[in-house]
């Protein structure tokens, strides 16, 4: 039985067109389907307008880029002053775009080490992937498992971690790390 013209399918803005109970459910919550991935797809674009960065990135590029970051970064002030650093001070951190604690965590990070004269080139930031991975891996070969992670060397040696956030503040908790009788890492 063919079906009569009245019968066939029309795509009309706030109807579905149809006789059949099933076919009009089917299309209408397949273009509800296509306008919800539409919306939800669009909503990390609409949030910063950027995509989630992996592999190195400068300070420079990370604040530009990332507005959360910048805000963060602008945002914090510490008052305390740590003793002289050492020369050979390096930090590492592995974080992700996509990450609120790095979101908090690494502009403040980058501010304080600025404040204590820690020249930029002596700190390399990597952006991670959602399962913390990079293109060179370096994030799985240091068994990175969460973000944000710095870790602190001296003479080329590791000499600890923070992982996630300070346990009391960034200030406080890179002293004890070079104190002699520091913990290996504080979570």
């Amino acid at each position: 039985m063919k079906p009569k013209a009245a019968q066939r399918i029309a795509i009309v803005p706030g109807r579905c067109g149809m006789n059949s109970l099933p076919v009009k459910m089917l299309v209408c919550h397949l273009r509800w389907s296509v306008v919800f991935t539409a919306v939800v797809g669009a909503l990390p674009a609409l949030a910063d307008n950027h995509t989630d960065y992996v592999g190195e990135i400068s300070k420079t590029q990370l604040l530009h880029d990332y507005p959360r970051f910048r805000e963060s970064y602008e945002g914090y002030s510490f008052d305390e002053t740590a003793e002289n650093l050492p020369g050979d001070f390096r930090v590492l951190v592995m974080f992700g775009t996509w990450c609120h604690d790095s979101e908090r965590e690494v502009p403040r990070m980058l501010k304080l080490l600025g404040g204590l004269g820690v020249e930029e080139w002596a700190v390399t930031l990597i952006a991670l992937d959602q399962a913390k991975r990079e293109p060179r891996g370096r994030a799985r070969a240091l068994q990175v498992d969460f973000t944000p992670t710095f870790i602190f060397y001296v003479g080329g040696r590791e000499v600890g971690r923070i992982v996630e956030r300070p346990e009391t503040t960034l200030e406080q908790d890179i002293r004890r790390l070079l104190r002699p009788e520091r913990p290996a890492t504080i979570r």
